[in-house]
């Protein structure tokens, strides 16, 4: 096009005001990736000069329009970065000849680009400790591009090495070296990378390639696993405390490949994001697989984002499933009081009972006082028992809250309905039906834990424990605990006594010894978390399960999935 011959005439004209010094290390910029930030520190060294010449090169070509300004840096350092028809030029001399055989060329560096990534990779590994990648400094650069350039150079192999560095304490270095800079999700990539060498391989060295393919077949799944053993509510707390950065615990959500736990995630998320990185986890939320999850993922997210909220409304008036719908009516409802009729009518057209009871029970605690009736009106209408029990169970706990009924008028009001509850033929859901009355007939404790000891399903039993928790008297405390000692399952032993570890503070110890029985690591890490939850100062203690992981390569590198990092490390 005319446009592109006004610029080969214009680029190198200015690129002719260089000295021969200053258009070689132009040329060098040809060996980084498009779209990247130029640094001062990475500068020094493609150049191999101290760090203010680099600094003072940088500003020369930025003063000749040959490179654009960027952000600032953490440490208030400019950046640069490069025009995508300069970044073409600085290539093509990159491995042009060093002495053009026309007059008017200018001269290259005359280096394949295998050279070139080659000795750029040489420069880097003279600033590592003995010889081991993850000791690099930071500058702000390398880290996210450094298996790029091993795979330009064609040094495939030194990819795989990479991937296994340990440090001393036996953890994989470069993924510590990735938290440490909050840039896990560079390790994700660069274990991608390693994979698609790895298949790659198959008809040079079917053997080897096999290994490689299991080996990151195995982290993958490790990855994958250990991604929904994390709960999502576990991710708004590490980083409402601080144990996480926003972007950390971002990155993480990112890595979710189960739609449904990536939106769980989100929503725990969202209300401990700066402004700053809302745009970011919008895009998160786009790339959710399932349709029904990115939509609420971003309805929720538009109680930060203004300029979402018209799409949030009619993107809620499109869906066609009255459970999703009203998730999102409830959600925009804390923004905008006057959407709990458009919640209340989405909540009356749920067909399925126990959808309904589900749907009544979560956004009990959020009802305006208003519109009590009307929802009572909406739950009386569910015929299967458990189910009202649940759902009139929650709402009576609501008029509670707001002083709108005694206790004495509550149990008058729903001793016809304990009645029915007390005659459900399944234990399992005749137990979940008293756990919704239990907080106004007190009197039902007794009864409702003899049924609890006559379940045989262990993970049941610590089921109904979680929902009976919060409410348990102190008098029946003891008898819960010996409940909890019974169980076989380590697993869940550990698991039942984390639940009442916020009531008996004492228990924790003997929790946190049930998990060290435990031999699937990630049922150890799931429970360790749940312990998170429920008591914040045992959050390091989930870092030292997460630690004691065998010192095998795969095993090692499954601690991605947690991302924790703390200052000590």
């Amino acid at each position: 096009s005319t446009t592109q011959v006004q610029f080969d005439g214009l680029f190198p004209l200015s690129l002719k005001q260089l000295s021969p010094e200053q258009l070689q290390q132009f040329a060098w910029l040809g060996v980084v990736p498009e779209d990247v930030t130029l640094t001062q520190e990475m500068a020094t060294t493609l150049w191999q000069v101290p760090p203010r010449v680099a600094g003072a090169i940088l500003r020369t070509f930025s003063a000749k329009a040959l490179l654009l300004q960027g952000m600032r840096r953490s440490c208030q350092r400019p950046s640069y970065r490069m025009h995508d028809l300069m970044h073409d030029l600085a290539q093509k001399l990159l491995t042009s000849p060093q002495h053009p055989k026309q007059d008017g060329e200018l001269p290259g560096l005359g280096l394949t680009r295998a050279e070139a990534h080659s000795q750029l990779i040489a420069r880097y590994h003279q600033k590592t400790e003995q010889g081991l990648w993850h000791t690099l400094p930071d500058d702000g650069y390398i880290h996210a591009q450094l298996t790029w350039h091993l795979e330009q150079a064609e040094q495939y192999n030194q990819i795989h090495q990479l991937l296994q560095e340990e440090t001393p304490a036996g953890r994989n270095g470069w993924y510590e070296a990735c938290v440490a800079l909050e840039q896990t999700a560079n390790f994700v990539t660069d274990v991608a990378r390693a994979w698609q060498l790895a298949t790659e391989l198959y008809k040079e060295s079917p053997a080897q390639a096999i290994a490689l393919q299991c080996r990151y077949a195995l982290i993958k799944a490790s990855l994958n696993s250990l991604m929904l053993n994390f709960p999502p509510e576990l991710i708004g707390v590490l980083v409402g405390i601080g144990v996480w950065s926003p972007a950390q615990g971002l990155a993480h959500i990112q890595r979710i490949s189960h739609p449904w736990h990536k939106w769980l995630s989100l929503e725990e998320l969202i209300p401990h994001l700066p402004d700053s990185l809302l745009e970011e986890a919008l895009q998160v939320s786009k790339g959710i697989q399932n349709k029904d999850s990115q939509v609420l993922a971003i309805i929720y997210l538009s109680t930060r984002m203004p300029n979402l909220q018209s799409m949030a409304r009619k993107a809620t008036e499109a869906f066609s499933d009255p459970y999703f719908q009203t998730l999102a009516w409830w959600r925009l409802a804390s923004q905008d009081i006057a959407l709990w009729d458009k919640a209340i009518k989405s909540l009356s057209t749920i067909r399925k009972e126990n959808q309904r009871a589900w749907i009544l029970k979560k956004v009990a605690t959020d009802i305006p006082s208003i519109h009590l009736n009307h929802v009572l009106d909406i739950a009386q209408e569910i015929e299967d028992i458990h189910a009202l029990a649940v759902a009139l169970g929650a709402i009576s706990l609501r008029k509670l809250a707001l002083e709108q009924k005694t206790l004495g008028i509550l149990q008058r009001e729903n001793h016809e309905l304990l009645d029915r509850a007390k005659q459900i033929k399944d234990i399992y859901r005749r137990v979940t039906a008293l756990i919704a009355l239990v907080p106004i007939f007190e009197e039902l404790w007794f009864e409702t834990l003899e049924l609890v000891k006559s379940i045989n399903h262990e993970q049941a039993k610590v089921s109904i424990l979680r929902q009976l928790a919060p409410y348990i008297p102190d008098d029946f405390l003891d008898e819960v605990v010996n409940i909890t000692r019974s169980f076989e399952s380590a697993w869940r032993k550990a698991s039942a006594l984390g639940i009442l570890v916020k009531r008996r503070t004492e228990l924790w110890q003997e929790a946190l010894e049930a998990t060290t029985v435990i031999e699937d690591r990630g049922l150890q890490i799931s429970v360790m978390s749940h312990f998170a939850l429920e008591v914040k100062s045992l959050l390091p203690l989930v870092f030292d399960a997460a630690q004691g992981v065998d010192r095998t390569y795969n095993k090692a590198v499954a601690l991605s999935a947690l991302a924790f990092h703390n200052s000590a490390l």
